[in-house]
């Protein structure tokens, strides 16, 4: 089968300076069994944004995204002409190639994290769809935004955890930065009284700790939140955390991360396809992190984009 044409987009910062020496290696692989693909390297998200569509409108077929789910949430952005769903390019397919800290969405498509591994994903034609969530939210200037991901989308102290995991210096790996980034949280946190309406069925959460949109299994480095969750089904699984505090993470933290259903009445799992989340007051305010990004807060409007691309996989 004759392969894709494709354009490999890559984030120079994607794993820090201790994976310089890979870096190398894996572009240079690239140019070697790939010399008629483009290699864009691009500064910020912006970049990364224009650089798909650009491509997408030229007539090329894939893009490999080349760094961690940041990375790939902003090559998600260029797949769409704007905030309404409208692709640039009918049929247009994306690949994942693994080098960044977190790299959650790769787990649930069960790619390796060897990048140079993952480029075999690029032989053949083969595609399959694959769901995207678009969100309404509201900046940390008090705007209203959209923004499309992939992987999850969640609302409370995972927020918290995105800074303290930015501030970090990584040097330990992904999943424990964000295992001690979540527990600096707890200390942190205050949780707040919101609305959560799914699918125009509201519920009240009082001192609600976390809630997580999911369309794949995986957030914070690893801890599989959703583990239901399926990225073709046109529907979100929905996980909401109400009174739990920092002995309950403990107590139940490998049953997260290993993918067990946690029985416990302040943790619900439910799915939808439109859900808003909405604070009661003033001073309820939770912060959003999008595919490990902290990108803005409550209120939020949620909505799944049915076989939204295709995936290379």
């Amino acid at each position: 089968m004759k392969p894709l044409r494709t354009v490999f987009i890559i984030n120079p910062t994607a794993g820090g300076s201790r994976k310089d020496s890979l870096r190398k290696k894996l572009i240079a692989n690239i140019a070697r069994t790939y010399p008629d693909s483009p290699i864009e390297m691009t500064k910020n998200s912006a970049e990364a944004e224009h650089a798909v569509r650009m491509y997408l409108q030229k007539g090329f077929e894939c893009i490999a995204a080349v760094g961690g789910d940041g990375t790939l949430n902003s090559v998600l952005q260029g797949f769409f002409r704007d905030l309404d769903g409208t692709p640039v390019k009918e049929g247009a397919s994306l690949t994942v190639i693994p080098f960044g800290t977190g790299g959650d969405f790769r787990k649930t498509l069960g790619i390796e994290s060897d990048p140079i591994a993952a480029l075999s994903l690029l032989k053949g034609e083969d595609t399959k769809p694959c769901d995207a969530g678009i969100v309404e939210y509201t900046t940390f200037e008090g705007k209203k935004e959209k923004r499309y991901f992939l992987n999850i989308t969640s609302f409370g102290i995972s927020g918290l955890v995105d800074k303290y995991v930015l501030e970090s210096s990584k040097r330990f790996g992904g999943t424990i930065t964000f295992f001690v980034s979540t527990i600096k949280a707890f200390m942190k946190y205050k949780k707040s009284h919101i609305l959560v309406e799914v699918d125009g069925i509201e519920s009240i959460i009082q001192k609600c700790l976390l809630v997580v949109v999911a369309n794949g299994k995986f957030f914070g480095s690893g801890m599989q939140i959703a583990p239901d969750a399926n990225i073709s089904d046109g529907i979100f699984n929905i996980v909401t955390i109400a009174e739990f505090g920092m002995k309950d993470f403990l107590k139940y933290g490998t049953k997260l991360y290993g993918g067990e259903k946690v029985h416990n009445p302040q943790v619900t799992y439910t799915s939808g396809r439109k859900i808003s989340i909405i604070p009661q007051t003033n001073s309820d305010i939770m912060y959003m992190d999008m595919d490990g990004e902290p990108i803005g807060k409550i209120p939020a409007n949620i909505q799944i984009l049915p076989s939204a691309i295709r995936l290379k996989i």
